[in-house]
């Protein structure tokens, strides 16, 4: 459905403007010292914005068709990114330079990630598995297999010692980076999961999906603490703000939505996107978020006033 919904809606698309791709935004990251913004789209390229104002530092085209994933390294140094051409590529934050590809699956990659300890990255294909590589020589430690279709989207507990997965088999799973077996499974979602993301404290991991719900899990048991429902609408992303009760969701109404997940209850709205928000991050503390979506934009969000910062 995915691939479809962003061919379908690629075709009449406005000009471009400031902090904007020339194609969708499929996904985007904020760095960890909060200095950055990066962005990855069907216009084959990652572009790396100053978050303070929104400026255009870096773009880079090293990949072979849409990128379809990004995340920066903990120090804020290395930025990963994955899409069409079935590989990871690792780039310098500060230059732009190429440092590495990482091939080896047989599909797209929809999800990528490092390890707190930048040691390691992970990749989520649809190619029904996840990557664990080996960011200094590029060679892939761990093959992490199991779900039954296409992997959506990857996350990193905060300890590194766990991944969590979300895939079209409506399955979320939850594995060891140590030995690459599958922990848990989170069953219960009625259509693909599109994203899913580890609490700050790892005791939970909250999944995003086309069935229109967020659901909570507890990592420890596999039980479901809780599930928001928006009727009539899908999930595309998910995000925890700074502490483990709040968080922050991208969606088909082109809305941002602000939980709280202890009470189950909607906070916020914020509005900005024309059609589908497509992807979402927030800072370490949660007072900042950055979203990007089908009309191209890449959009930075004051959390605590509510309000759109850049463009």
């Amino acid at each position: 459905m995915r691939a479809l919904v962003l061919v379908l809606l690629a075709l009449a698309l406005p000009a471009r403007a400031a902090m904007e791709h020339d194609g969708i935004v499929n996904a985007v990251a904020l760095s960890r010292d909060g200095r950055f913004v990066a962005s990855a789209s069907y216009d084959q390229s990652v572009r790396i914005w100053d978050a303070a104002g929104g400026r255009e530092l870096q773009v880079l085209t090293d990949h072979a068709g849409n990128v379809n994933c990004v995340a920066f390294s903990a120090d804020s140094k290395r930025l990963v990114s994955g899409g069409a051409g079935q590989e990871l590529l690792l780039h310098a934050v500060d230059t732009g330079a190429l440092l590495r590809r990482f091939p080896g699956h047989d599909n797209a990659i929809y999800g990528c990630a490092f390890t707190p300890d930048g040691r390691s990255l992970l990749s989520a294909s649809w190619d029904h598995s996840l990557g664990v590589w080996d960011a200094a020589s590029g060679r892939r430690r761990l093959a992490l297999t199991g779900h039954r279709a296409a992997v959506n989207a990857v996350a990193v507990s905060p300890d590194g010692r766990r991944a969590a997965s979300a895939s079209y088999d409506l399955t979320a799973r939850l594995w060891d980076l140590g030995t690459g077996q599958e922990l848990r499974r989170f069953e219960g979602h009625e259509r693909s999961v599109n994203a899913v993301a580890f609490s700050p404290d790892g005791k939970q991991v909250l999944t995003a999906s086309t069935d229109g719900t967020l659901k909570l899990w507890d990592t420890a048991s596999g039980d479901l603490l809780r599930s928001l429902e928006t009727p009539g609408r899908f999930f595309t992303a998910v995000a925890f703000l700074g502490a483990p009760g709040k968080a922050i969701s991208a969606g088909g109404d082109g809305l941002l939505r602000i939980w709280n997940l202890d009470a189950g209850t909607e906070l916020a709205r914020l509005a900005g996107h024309d059609r589908v928000a497509w992807s979402v991050a927030a800072s370490a503390k949660g007072d900042l978020a950055a979203s990007g979506g089908i009309d191209r934009t890449v959009r930075l969000w004051d959390v605590t006033a509510g309000r759109e910062r850049a463009r």
